[in-house]
């Protein structure tokens, strides 16, 4: 996790910040599902909506990411540069 997605997802972990905790219903496709529960368990959450609550921190840090004209790269495990491109995003309009 990038130093930027962790002070986004810590954002709200103190009392003076963190906003009121609202209830909501969502329904979800058991694939939905089997991903909340990889990335509660991976990313040690305590519980889903923690879990559900870092992936949209995820998803608005690479949405913003696009939006603003930038790459996505990762360092392979031969330590080289690739570029990720992610078409679940390709829609994403560019600001600027």
């Amino acid at each position: 996790m990038t130093d930027l997605l962790r002070d986004r997802a810590e954002e709200g972990s103190s009392s003076e910040t963190r906003d009121e905790i609202k209830k909501v219903t969502i329904g979800f496709r058991s694939h939905d599902l089997e991903n909340i529960e990889y990335i509660r368990r991976i990313t040690n959450s305590n519980n889903n909506a923690q879990a559900v609550g870092l992936s949209l921190s995820l998803a608005r840090f690479l949405v913003e990411t696009i939006a603003n004209g930038e790459q996505i790269l990762i360092r392979n495990k031969d330590k080289e540069l690739e570029h990720v491109r992610l078409p679940q995003l390709d829609h994403v309009q560019r600001r600027g």
